[in-house]
This record gives C-alpha cells, sequence and structure tokens, in this order.
C-alpha cells in the first residue's frame, strides 16, 4: 500500500505506520500526530484508554495492549479472529480511513 503522507509503499498498514510514526515521511507525521489522530477519532473508545497510559491501545478482539498505533496494527493483522476488526463496519477499520484522509 502506498504510505498515505508520501509516495513509499509498504506491505501492510502497520508497516506505514512505523514509517509515520518515525516521523520519516515527507509529509511531517511522527508519533504525536499519529497518537492525535487516534484518540480524535469517534471510535476512540473502542481501542484506546488514556493518551497519558503507558499502553494507551488494546485490542477489541482480545484486550491485549499496546504502546503503539502501528502494534495493534501489526497484532489484528496476523492474529486471527482479531482481524475482523480491521474490516468494515469495525473500530479499526474506521480509524484507518480517519487517518488516511488527515494525514
Amino acid at each position: 500500500m502506498e504510505c498515505y503522507g508520501c509516495y513509499r509503499r509498504f506491505a501492510s498498514f502497520s508497516r506505514m505506520l512505523l514509517h509515520l510514526e518515525a516521523g520519516n515521511c515527507d509529509s511531517g507525521t511522527d508519533l504525536d500526530t499519529i497518537n492525535d489522530l487516534a484518540f480524535e477519532c469517534f471510535q476512540s473508545d473502542k481501542y484506546s484508554t488514556n493518551i497519558y497510559d503507558y499502553h494507551p491501545y488494546f485490542c477489541p478482539g482480545c484486550d491485549r495492549k499496546f504502546r503503539f498505533l502501528s502494534g495493534l496494527y501489526q497484532h489484528a493483522e496476523t492474529r486471527l479472529g482479531c482481524n475482523r476488526y480491521l474490516k468494515q463496519p469495525h473500530c479499526l477499520a474506521k480509524l484507518e480511513y480517519f487517518i488516511s484522509r488527515r494525514v
């Protein structure tokens, strides 16, 4: 998939998120931007707790906690059962769309 902020290509959304979180994108998007967007999304209560928590994200399928949004997506992309949240009308699909419109 092509990055939402530049023309680099990635094998998955989670890998693109790693690129964005690292601040390596020409768009200027970084970890703070991704966190802000994740908590701004109207679905945030379905995958996050508090932005100030050490592990602010959790999987809506199994409640496993994550420090970074990229980790949550990597988990969902590879775990059977949790991957259904990546498809519409579920929260992680809606968050991906939300991010795509704002980066």
